[in-house]
C-alpha cells in the first residue's frame, strides 16, 4: 500500500535514489571503481538520520536497517560480482522504498527485470535513464537483456500500472 508523504519528505530521499542510481549505473557499465563510490554516497546518506514524516518513520526505519544490513554487504568489494550480489538486495528495499513511498521529481522510476540474473533466479531493479532496459547484473555482457515491468512516476504525477 502506497503511503502519502508530503512532498518535502519525499524530496528528503532524492540523495538515496541519486546514489542507487549512480550505483546501477555503473554496474550496468562495468565500472567496479564508480560502483564502490556509489556504495560509499549510499552509506553516506544511510548513516545521517532522517525523519520523514511522523507516521511513517516505523516503515522508513524497517526499509532503512534493511538497506543498511545490504549495503554492509557490498560496501568493502571493488569488484563487480560481490557489488552485484550486494545490488540485488539494495535493490528489493529501493524497490519497496519506491512501491510504499514514491519519489519527487520530474523523472520516471522504471523497474526492470532480468530472468538469467543469478543462474536463472531473476533480479530486478530501479532504472532512471530510460524505457531501455540498462541490465546492472550482467553488464556489457547482456546489456540489454531483461525487460521492464512497471513505470513509477513522481508522485505529483499520476502512477502508472
Amino acid at each position: 500500500k502506497r503511503i502519502k508523504l508530503p512532498k518535502q519528505a519525499l524530496k528528503r530521499l532524492k540523495p538515496l535514489y541519486t546514489a542507487y542510481f549512480t550505483l546501477q549505473r555503473a554496474l550496468a557499465d562495468d565500472k567496479p571503481k564508480r560502483a564502490h563510490k556509489a556504495y560509499k554516497q549510499l552509506g553516506a546518506f544511510l548513516r545521517r538520520p532522517l525523519t520523514l514524516h511522523a507516521r511513517t518513520q516505523k516503515t522508513w526505519q524497517k526499509l532503512r536497517v534493511g538497506l543498511y544490513d545490504a549495503f554492509k554487504k557490498g560496501n568493502t568489494h571493488t569488484t563487480l560480482a560481490p557489488q552485484r550480489a550486494a545490488f540485488e538486495d539494495i535493490s528489493k528495499q529501493v524497490i519497496q522504498l519506491e512501491q510504499r513511498f514514491g519519489h519527487a521529481g520530474k523523472k520516471e522510476h522504471f523497474l526492470a527485470y532480468c530472468p538469467m540474473a543469478f543462474n536463472n533466479r531473476g533480479a530486478a531493479w530501479l532504472q532512471d535513464q530510460d524505457k531501455r532496459v540498462h541490465n546492472a547484473y550482467f553488464g556489457a555482457k547482456m546489456a540489454y537483456c531483461g525487460s521492464i515491468r512497471r513505470e513509477f512516476a513522481p508522485r505529483s504525477k499520476r502512477v502508472k500500472r
